[in-house]
C-alpha cells in the first residue's frame, strides 16, 4: 500500500478508471440500447401505418371495382331486360347481352388478382350471369359453372340483405360458391384450407331504370356480388419491406424476425399471419393475450404501441394500426407487426463486447504498467476523458487519434467505432423525423383539399340526377355548380399557396369585406350537403366589415361547418349568429348535435386528435392555428340554453384597411 505504483493504481481506479466504467455502462444502457428501442419502435409503427393503408386500399380497390362493373351499360341493359321479364315483358329478353357481360366479367377478374367470382343474380334469386374465367385465365369448371346456375340465391345472406337496398360486405369466409360445402368442412376440420381459399364477400343493388313499357316496381330488381380472394392480404403481410426496414438491426447473413399480421375488428382473431395454421385462432382464449386486445380497444387513437409481451417463448416488441372501418367500405381489421427484442438489440452486442474488452484493457494497463508507463498514459487518459465529455455533450463528430497500438490504441479505436455507430443512430432518427414532418404535411393537404371537394362531389351529384331525370332546372343547376366549382378552385389554388408559407412563400393577403356575406357564401356551399343531411341552415346577427385574408377565413368556416354537420348524422339545425363590437366581430355556429365531453374538448385543438372513427384528427388543429395568425380565437362548449349540441364561437378582430 505504501508503493506510489499501488498508490497510483488506486487513484487512477478511483478518478478515471471507474467512472468511466459507470460512463460505458451508461453509454451502453441509457443511450445505445434506449435509443434503438425509440427508433425500432418508431419504425414499427411506420410500418404497421403502411400495411393498414395498403391494406386499406385493397378493400377500396375490391369495392370500386364493383361499383365500376354496376355502371358498365351492357350490365344495366341486362337488368332492364330481367326486370321488365320478371314483371311480365315478353319481349324483353336478358340474354341479348349476356355475352358482353360475361367478357365484361372475365377483363374485371383477370384483371388486378383480386376477384375469384362475379355474379349477377335477379330479385328472384337466379342466376343471370357470372364470369366464366378464374384469375389466371383458366375457365371454370362446367361443374362449378353449372353449381352456380342451379342454386337459389334467396337462401344466402349475402342476397336477402343486399335487397334491402344497400351495398352489403362480407368479411373474411371460406365460401362454398367455387367449390362443395362439404369440401370445405372437410379441409377445415384438417386444418388444411390456404389462404387462396378465404374471400371477402361485396354485395351491390342494382335497381332498373323502368324503360320498359311495364313497371318493374321498386327496386333493387338484381343483385351484383363478387368474391375478393384473401390471397392478396395474406401476401401483404409478408411483403419483403417488413423485413428489410429491419435488416440494419441485425448481423450481416442473420435474417430479421419482423412479420406482420391481420387480425378481426375486434382484435381477437387472427385473419393473416406468416404461420398459416394460426388462421381463425382466438388471441384472448387461445394464445392467452389478452393485454394485446385490450391495448388495441382501448387505444384512443387506433394506432399506437403494444405492451411488451412474450411469443411461443420469444419476448417481442409490436406496434398496431386499426384499417378504415365502413366509411371506406371497410372492415376496421388491425394489422400488427412484431419484432424479436433479441433482434432489436443484436447490432449493439459487438459495441458491448468491445466497450468490456476495451475497459478490461485499460484496467490492465493500469495494474501492470503505472509505474513505468505512467506520464505516457496520463496524457492519452486525459485525452480520452475530454472525448467522452464531448461526446456526453452531443459531439457526435469528437474523434481521438491513437497515440500507440496498445490496449489503450485500441479502447481509442473501439470509443471511435461507437460514437460513429451512436451518430450513423442519430442520422436515422432524423430521417425518421423528417418523414414524420412529410407525413404531417401531406395530411394537413389532403384534410383541406377533401373540404373543398366535398361540396364539388355534392354538387355534381345532384347536376347528374337533374340531368338523368330531365330536370326542368337542368341549366339553373349547372350554372350554380359551374360557379361553385369555379370558386372551389381558386380555394384549391390558394390551398397551394397556403402551403408555400412553409417555405417562407405565401403570406396573408388580407381584403375588406363584409363578415356576414362571407358566413353567408360558405352556408351557401354547403346548401346542397344540407338538404341531403335534413339541417337546416340559418344566419342572422350584426354585419360589419372585416380586413383580413377572406380565403384563409372562409376555410376555418368551412372545417367548423364541416365538424357540425358530421354530428348531426340524424339531421338538425345550425345557426350562425353574428354579434359586433368596435374591436371584434364573434361568429357563434350552434348546433344541435351529440355534443362534445368534457375530456375530450380539452384535446380537440391538438393534431391527429378526433372523436370519430375516420378523418385525420387536423382540421379543428389548422383552425386553430390560423386563427391565431390572424389575431383572432375559437373556442367549443356545450350549448347554455339547455338544449344537446355544441357552440363553436370564433372570435376576430375588427381593423382597418391601411390609409
Amino acid at each position: 500500500m505504501q508503493r506510489i505504483s499501488t498508490k497510483l493504481v488506486l487513484a487512477v481506479l478511483a478518478a478515471v478508471a471507474l467512472p468511466f466504467l459507470a460512463f460505458t455502462v451508461y453509454l451502453d444502457q441509457a443511450v445505445n440500447q434506449g435509443f434503438t428501442r425509440r427508433v425500432t419502435e418508431q419504425a414499427l409503427q411506420s410500418v404497421a401505418a403502411d400495411l393498414g393503408g395498403r391494406l386499406d386500399q385493397l378493400v377500396t380497390s375490391s369495392s370500386d371495382g364493383l361499383d365500376l362493373l354496376a355502371q358498365h351499360t351492357f350490365v344495366s341493359y341486362v337488368v332492364e331486360d330481367s326486370a321488365a321479364m320478371l314483371a311480365g315483358d315478353a319481349t324483353a329478353d336478358p340474354l341479348l347481352w349476356l355475352d358482353e357481360v360475361v367478357e365484361s366479367f372475365d377483363r374485371r377478374v383477370a384483371t388486378g388478382g383480386l376477384y375469384d367470382l362475379i355474379l349477377l343474380v335477379d330479385a328472384n334469386g337466379r342466376l343471370i350471369a357470372s364470369n366464366s374465367m378464374d384469375r389466371n385465365r383458366q375457365a371454370l369448371g362446367p361443374r362449378i359453372l353449372a353449381d352456380l346456375a342451379a342454386r337459389d340465391y334467396k337462401r344466402e345472406d349475402w342476397f336477402t340483405d343486399t335487397m334491402l337496398g344497400a351495398p352489403v360486405r362480407m368479411d373474411q369466409h371460406a365460401s362454398n360458391l367455387l367449390q362443395l360445402q362439404d369440401t370445405i368442412a372437410e379441409r377445415r376440420a384438417a386444418n388444411e384450407l390456404q389462404p387462396t381459399d378465404y374471400h371477402l364477400g361485396f354485395g351491390l343493388p342494382l335497381t332498373a331504370l323502368g324503360k320498359s313499357n311495364l313497371d318493374p316496381g321498386p327496386g333493387p330488381h338484381a343483385v351484383l356480388f363478387a368474391l375478393v380472394n384473401w390471397e392478396p392480404f395474406q401476401e401483404l403481410v409478408e411483403a419483403p419491406v417488413v423485413k428489410e426496414t429491419f435488416r440494419g438491426l441485425v448481423r450481416e447473413g442473420q435474417e430479421p424476425s419482423p412479420y406482420g399480421w391481420i387480425w378481426d375488428s375486434k382484435a381477437d382473431t387472427i385473419f393473416a399471419h406468416k404461420n398459416t395454421s394460426l388462421y381463425g385462432t382466438r388471441i384472448t382464449a387461445d394464445l392467452n393475450l389478452g393485454i394485446l386486445t385490450d391495448a388495441v380497444v382501448n387505444s384512443k387513437t387506433g394506432w399506437d404501441l403494444y405492451p411488451p409481451y412474450e411469443f411461443l417463448g420469444v419476448e417481442k416488441t409490436a406496434a398496431f394500426k386499426r384499417c378504415g372501418g365502413e366509411e371506406m367500405m371497410g372492415f376496421s381489421w388491425v394489422v400488427g407487426v412484431g419484432i424479436d427484442d433479441a433482434d432489436m438489440f443484436a447490432s449493439n452486442q459487438a459495441t458491448r463486447r468491445l466497450l468490456k474488452l476495451g475497459s478490461a484493457a485499460v484496467l490492465l494497463v493500469i495494474l501492470l504498467w503505472t509505474m513505468v508507463i505512467a506520464r505516457r498514459m496520463t496524457s492519452p487518459i486525459h485525452a480520452l476523458q475530454e472525448l467522452t465529455e464531448r461526446v456526453a455533450s452531443g459531439d457526435l463528430e469528437a474523434r481521438l487519434e491513437p497515440q500507440s497500438r496498445d490496449e489503450l490504441g485500441a479502447l481509442t479505436e473501439a470509443f471511435n467505432r461507437m460514437t460513429s455507430d451512436l451518430a450513423a443512430k442519430q442520422e436515422q432518427l432524423i430521417r425518421v423525423e423528417k418523414d414524420a414532418a412529410w407525413r404531417e404535411m401531406a395530411r394537413q393537404i389532403a384534410h383541406d383539399i377533401k373540404n373543398s371537394l366535398t361540396p364539388i362531389k355534392i354538387t355534381l351529384g345532384l347536376l347528374q340526377r337533374a340531368h338523368t331525370e330531365r330536370s326542368e332546372q337542368f341549366e339553373t343547376i349547372l350554372d350554380d355548380t359551374l360557379e361553385m366549382m369555379q370558386r372551389k378552385v381558386v380555394d384549391l389554388d390558394e390551398i397551394s399557396k397556403d402551403f408555400a408559407e412553409f417555405t417562407g412563400g405565401r403570406k396573408a393577403n388580407p381584403t375588406q369585406f363584409s363578415g356576414i356575406e362571407l358566413v353567408q357564401e360558405v352556408f351557401g356551399l354547403y346548401g346542397a350537403m344540407a338538404d341531403e343531411a335534413g339541417i337546416e341552415l340559418r344566419v342572422e346577427g350584426d354585419s360589419c366589415d372585416l380586413y383580413l385574408d377572406r380565403h384563409k377565413l372562409s376555410r376555418v368556416l368551412e372545417n367548423t361547418v364541416t365538424n357540425a354537420f358530421q354530428a348531426m348524422p340524424e339531421g338538425g339545425v345550425l345557426v350562425a349568429h353574428l354579434t359586433s363590437s368596435d374591436s371584434t366581430l364573434v361568429i357563434e355556429l350552434l348546433d344541435t348535435g351529440v355534443g362534445v365531453s368534457d375530456e375530450a374538448r380539452e384535446h380537440l385543438f391538438e393534431p391527429y386528435f378526433t372523436t370519430r372513427s375516420e378523418g385525420t384528427g387536423l382540421g379543428l388543429a389548422i383552425t386553430y392555428r390560423v386563427l391565431e395568425d390572424m389575431g383572432g380565437s375559437i373556442e367549443l362548449e356545450a350549448r347554455k340554453d339547455g338544449k344537446p349540441g355544441t357552440v363553436a364561437r370564433i372570435a376576430l378582430p375588427r381593423q382597418e384597411p391601411p390609409s
